[in-house]
């Protein structure tokens, strides 16, 4: 099968991500998202917003129609104020995705642009951790919280079993490796 180098290079990195990470990393950062993305669900809908996505599944993505607080170009406008870019999708549906580098504070901006159009109380970090605390421990099934931001192996724990880190070691062992 026949990859250009682009292609290869994004399998290469997303391959690493998953050795980095391990197991139980790819689960816990996938946790997080998840359920960082269900805080904003709520809080959207209490905000008087309707989430349009397809079957009404999401996972990291949300697709939400904003006619009911003044448009997409209003909730837009709102969200560049505050240095936060949403997809602009039609003229009532705006576009939003998080990703693991996402926090609570970045979470308390996105929310803190549906209760300004909406008129209703800002949120602060304090407030909003109550509601990501109990998305988090519903999302974990080993007792500890999903978004554990340190891992207690260091990157040498995480390294394959067959790494050699010799390069001549490495020549002799894997013939296919090329410097």
């Amino acid at each position: 099968m026949f990859f250009p180098r682009s292609q290869a290079l994004l399998a290469n990195m997303a391959a690493m991500y998953a050795v980095y990470h391990g197991p139980q990393g790819i689960r816990d950062i996938a946790g997080k998202v998840n359920a960082l993305t269900t805080v904003l669900k709520r809080v959207v809908e209490d905000a008087g917003c309707k989430i349009t996505n397809p079957g009404g599944y999401f996972f990291d993505t949300l697709s939400i129609d904003v006619s009911k607080v003044g448009g997409a170009a209003k909730v837009h406008a709102a969200s560049v104020e505050r240095g936060i870019n949403f997809r602009k999708i039609d003229d009532n549906t705006v576009g939003i995705t998080l990703d693991e580098s996402v926090g609570l504070l970045d979470l308390t901006d996105i929310v803190n642009v549906f209760t300004s159009v909406s008129g209703g109380k800002a949120f602060t970090a304090d407030s909003l951790s109550a509601l990501a605390a109990d998305q988090l421990s519903l999302n974990t099934k080993t007792g500890r919280p999903s978004s554990s931001p340190n891992r207690s192996s260091t990157l040498t724990d995480r390294r394959p079993r067959c790494f050699v880190t010799c390069t001549s070691c490495r020549r002799r062992i894997s013939p296919w490796f090329t410097e």
